[in-house]
């Protein structure tokens, strides 16, 4: 984890490029399986004027708790303390109670950049998209997948394209590989973009 990284491009500089290019400010994110924060905080550094949603199992980072409107939280009240809005949600993708709450929620109810690096297996991206994502993309959208090189995914992933593209005529999907987080210190992922941008 304290290894050097050199300055080829990661999967998070992509998905902020991504943004920037396409989206601008007014971003409605969401990041499904947020981890300890390491892809969200420099999406977050990098916009301004944006929703930034998490799904998570897990609790937030405790070192960035205070920044969050803490969506489990009936009467939690809204942060003003970054230049984005962070909503954080924790809460079980295969719970159909969670995702009915996390639905709730009216602050944004449609996303046009959605991050899945939550649980990677071919069942879960299928039911986050069926029981999530189908239902909360706005017209014009990117999303984003993680490790498409696991055995079932990418077969998975042309299933979730070719079902989208019954309603979205103009879809695109792309696959390639790239390093995460650590760089080049481990081999590059496959990752995939659905889009209609």
């Amino acid at each position: 984890i304290d290894n050097k990284i050199n300055f080829f491009p990661i999967n998070t500089d992509l998905i902020i490029y991504l943004i920037l290019k396409n989206i601008k400010n007014n971003c409605k994110y969401l990041e499904i399986g947020a981890s300890v924060l390491k892809n969200f905080m420099q999406v977050n550094n990098s916009l301004s004027n944006s929703y930034l949603y998490i799904y998570d199992l897990n609790p937030v980072n405790p070192k960035y708790k205070n920044e969050f409107l803490d969506l489990n939280k009936k009467s939690d009240s809204e942060k003003n303390n970054t230049q984005n809005k962070l909503m954080y949600f924790r809460g079980d993708l295969f719970n159909l109670n969670d995702l009915s709450n996390f639905k709730d929620h009216s602050y944004v109810d449609k996303f046009n950049f959605i991050y899945s690096d939550a649980l990677h297996t071919p069942e879960a991206i299928y039911r986050e998209y069926k029981d999530l994502i189908s239902s909360s993309l706005s017209d014009k959208f990117i999303i984003y997948y993680d490790d498409l090189d696991i055995k079932g995914m990418t077969d998975m992933f042309k299933k979730i394209f070719y079902d989208l593209k019954i309603n979205f005529n103009d879809l695109n999907a792309y696959t390639f590989y790239i390093n995460g987080w650590v760089g080049q210190n481990e081999r590059p992922h496959k990752n995939g973009i659905i889009t209609n941008l």
